[in-house]
């Protein structure tokens, strides 16, 4: 057996066998100056197993700055990129921080390389058990991804500022707006909307997802950007993180493609296409193993920030067999 499929089926086992026995330590030890110490600073936003899907033989990438449109001059590694320091950090004050919110990202990332490994391998066809699984975790995957996106954060913002917070205890209500400034309550309150969102990929039944495939390419000519993944429509909801069709590329030569329609052989045209779209939802980084893809992305970014009326037609025959007469 593959590898890569044993090791997913390790990995599913496990999940399958601690849903089951559904055992949980009752007793939380905690010390503060063992958090502090053990506590990072570097929170990348996509995680950095995923990154590495797209270096190079050196484990280096390309790194366009889309800001001051340029290729920078020396190639980065993974952990250079995609991360903000303190990002999922409690900040207790006098420069001190617990970074107790990364550990629920950390959990996932221990978790769903296994996934996103099978994908990127040579295993071209799974029984029905497997892809209905395979379905379902990937979409907790795309979760992670936009939930803990810094590119998604006025998202969360606006959920946060609309959401109410209602006490057990009824004469606590009376300070809802205090609660809501509280130091560490927005972040929390991400976690709890992962969890929500979570609850809602449980009761999603991923049969109803008939159209999932993984395209391979000969050559290195998929980038990963800032804002990775491509939406045909895309509003945040459970529906659409888990429903709508959807192109991720998942490594430097292979993307995962779920609902889209299209039949019609991807190309170099289309998989630049794809890159050009990516550098235009992402806001800054956007990295690539091979520089010739990354200047042809970006050749393809332009031509259609240039031409707004092409980007939608574009777009629209990446998901489907559209033709323009």
């Amino acid at each position: 057996m593959n590898k890569f499929l044993l090791e997913f089926e390790r990995f599913t086992n496990g999940i399958h066998k601690r849903l089951e026995k559904r055992e949980y330590d009752q007793k939380a030890e905690f010390d503060l100056e063992d958090e502090l110490k053990r506590s990072s600073k570097k929170h990348h936003y996509i995680p950095r197993y995923f990154i590495n899907g797209f270096t190079d033989n050196e484990n280096l990438l390309y790194i366009y700055d889309k800001q001051r449109d340029a290729i920078k001059k020396n190639k980065i590694g993974s952990g250079g990129i995609f991360y903000e320091e303190y990002r999922n950090s409690l900040d207790l004050g006098n420069n001190k921080y617990i970074s107790i919110f990364e550990d629920m990202y950390c959990f996932f990332d221990n978790e769903l390389p296994s996934v996103i490994k099978l994908l990127r391998s040579n295993v071209d066809s799974f029984d029905y058990k497997t892809g209905s699984e395979i379905i379902a975790y990937m979409n907790i995957f795309i979760l992670d991804l936009f939930l803990r996106n810094k590119n998604n954060d006025a998202f969360f913002d606006q959920v946060f500022e609309t959401s109410t917070f209602e006490f057990r205890n009824n004469d606590l209500n009376q300070y809802h707006k205090e609660f809501k400034e509280m130091s560490g309550i927005k972040k929390l309150f991400r976690l709890k909307l992962f969890t929500t969102y979570l609850n809602e990929i449980f009761k999603y039944d991923p049969r109803q997802i008939t159209n999932t495939k993984v395209l391979s390419f000969e050559r290195d000519q998929i980038c990963i950007g800032d804002q990775p993944m491509l939406f045909l429509s895309n509003s945040g909801t459970p529906h659409d993180l888990f429903h709508s069709p959807l192109i991720l590329p998942i490594s430097k030569s292979k993307i995962y493609l779920r609902n889209v329609s299209r039949n019609i052989k991807y190309g170099y045209e289309q998989t630049s296409a794809i890159n050009g779209l990516i550098i235009d939802q992402s806001s800054n980084i956007i990295a690539c193993s091979n520089r010739v893809t990354l200047e042809d992305g970006i050749k393809a970014y332009k031509f259609m920030k240039n031409n707004s009326e092409v980007s939608d037609l574009v777009k629209l025959g990446l998901f489907s067999d559209f033709k323009t007469s």
